[in-house]
């Protein structure tokens, strides 16, 4: 069960208010209706099993208070990482021996839009908010370093363990995947799917 993962995937989405907003206008921005103005932000963390399981889960508090705060959440929402926890706990028995995934959906509403990170400033932001990624020169995708397994690890792609022996293709910061994964990824996204390294 050591290589077994906890995955949470968080999409989150920033809705912009109007400093003079009527109380009608409101009440329909919290029903969804007619919001024009949105920006979305998506982020995913991978937690070991043995590091949820520890008795104080410090370590699995901090690295969802992390990635709430890469995706521009407020303190005020850290209040959701316990109940996520807390839903592992009693969800993610020891009949589960398999990685075990949520998907975290969370709505903000704000004065001020968050601006994305200037590592994401050669991307393109369409009308919807969603941004379409630039992808990897095919080049630097040739270029990836390629092995065979040697360690049970986990392609944050494809959320399936890889085993000994079989050929992945390692990334500059030595992030490795599913060979097949990664070059599909990179023909969407020149960034590293785990820490955003470009690839170029």
């Amino acid at each position: 069960m050591s290589d077994s993962f906890f995955i949470i995937n968080l999409f989150a989405k920033f809705s912009r208010i109007l400093e003079n907003e009527s109380d009608e206008d409101f009440r329909a921005l919290l029903l969804n209706h007619g919001v024009e103005d949105v920006i979305y932000y998506n982020n995913a963390v991978f937690i070991p099993r043995e590091k949820l399981m520890n008795s104080d889960n410090t370590d699995a508090q901090e690295i969802i208070n992390r990635m709430l705060a890469d995706t521009h959440l407020h303190t005020s929402v850290y209040v959701v990482t316990n109940k996520i926890i807390d839903y592992a706990l009693r969800i993610w028995t020891d009949d589960f021996c398999c990685n075990f995934c949520v998907r975290v959906d969370i709505s903000v509403l704000m004065y001020v839009l968050p601006e994305h990170n200037s590592d994401t400033e050669d991307d393109h932001v369409s009308e919807n908010g969603a941004i379409d990624f630039v992808a990897a020169s095919e080049d630097s995708i040739n270029k990836l370093e390629k092995c065979l397994n040697e360690n049970e690890l986990l392609c944050n792609i494809s959320f399936e363990n890889v085993h000994n022996d079989v050929e992945v293709r390692k990334l500059p910061r030595k992030h490795s995947y599913h060979g097949e994964c990664i070059v599909k990824w990179l023909k969407t996204s020149k960034y590293c799917p785990l820490c955003r390294y470009e690839i170029n």
